[in-house]
């Protein structure tokens, strides 16, 4: 699974997605963040809690294919390297969602 499928697989024709090192993570010292990010409406408030968690499809999403694994595995692969998942909304619409993990 590649930490950007679950965007690949949701974004709207006319968006973005994109991945690169991120600052808006939280600040772990020798930590390496990484963000996905996509530009569409971004996750409501409700769902930001669960995105992470095994089955979970968001309400706007469910109608979609996709099983609800895809984040859970990000977030399982993240906790095996020692790291921290994050998800927030985009300043300016979108979605933000992270991972960090240990430096080498």
């Amino acid at each position: 699974m590649h930490p950007l499928q679950p965007f690949l697989a949701h974004h709207e024709r006319g968006g973005g997605v994109g991945v690169g090192p991120c600052e808006a993570g939280p600040a772990h010292g020798e930590r390496r963040p990484v963000v996905a990010w996509e530009a569409r409406a971004g996750i409501d408030d409700a769902d930001r809690p669960h995105v992470f968690d095994r089955f979970y499809r968001a309400i706007g999403t469910r109608a979609l294919p996709g099983s609800g694994l895809g984040l859970a595995i990000v977030a399982k692969a993240a906790d095996e390297h020692g790291g921290t998942t994050f998800v927030a909304n985009a300043p300016h619409g979108g979605a933000i969602v992270g991972f960090d993990i240990p430096a080498p």
